[in-house]
């Protein structure tokens, strides 16, 4: 099965992004602390085909609900399904995937006040816009869905050109945001009052 899950994790198909991004590669670019996620329910925004950290975090006794915008996309999934590779995707699927959502950020089917934690590595400047707009309505949709004294984990690098400045102007409207700047990636960390 690790070879499975190896040929598919290095698989990508137009449209869409495969990662190999695996848990302690989560808590390096997030800063999170596994022991206060140990029995938590956490959504990771823009997981992969893979869902590998998801996969991982059971490990750590972190439920992970993985949602993957890509897999709302009725052409994504045609390629999926007309891919060598479909069939070790099922099987994959079946056998070890977490719970998956087929959602975009600004419009999560989760109920109110229902995770402790939102995750995303590159997520927030890969599927959404630098649009205003569009970003404070996701992160209205994050902390909707996030428990009181819930956080929002988002990471992104230099290299997306993604504007740290809007989340700035977060901060100044009473968000409790804080960004912090490690080499070239920016993370940002949301706490629900």
């Amino acid at each position: 099965m690790n070879e499975s899950v190896s040929k598919l994790e290095n698989w990508t198909y137009e449209g869409t992004t495969s990662t190999d991004r695996g848990f302690e590669r989560y808590k390096t670019l997030l800063g999170f602390d596994e022991n206060e996620l140990k029995g938590k329910t956490v959504l990771d925004l823009g997981s992969g085909i893979t869902g590998k950290f998801a996969r991982e975090a059971r490990g750590y006794g972190i439920n992970v609900i993985a949602l993957n915008p890509e897999l709302a996309n009725d052409q994504t999934l045609r390629a999926l399904i007309r891919s060598p590779e479909h069939k070790l995707f099922g099987l994959i699927k079946k056998r070890n995937q977490p719970k998956s959502v087929a959602a975009i950020g600004y419009a999560l089917p989760l109920d109110d006040n229902s995770l402790d934690a939102v995750m995303s590595v590159m997520g927030v400047p890969h599927y959404l816009p630098e649009d205003e707009t569009i970003l404070y309505s996701a992160v209205s949709e994050m902390l909707r869905v996030v428990k009181s004294r819930g956080k929002i984990y988002l990471n992104f690098t230099d290299s997306t050109n993604f504007n740290v400045s809007k989340f700035e102007a977060l901060k100044r409207q009473g968000i409790n945001i804080t960004i912090d700047k490690i080499a070239e990636n920016t993370r940002v960390v949301i706490i629900k009052e």
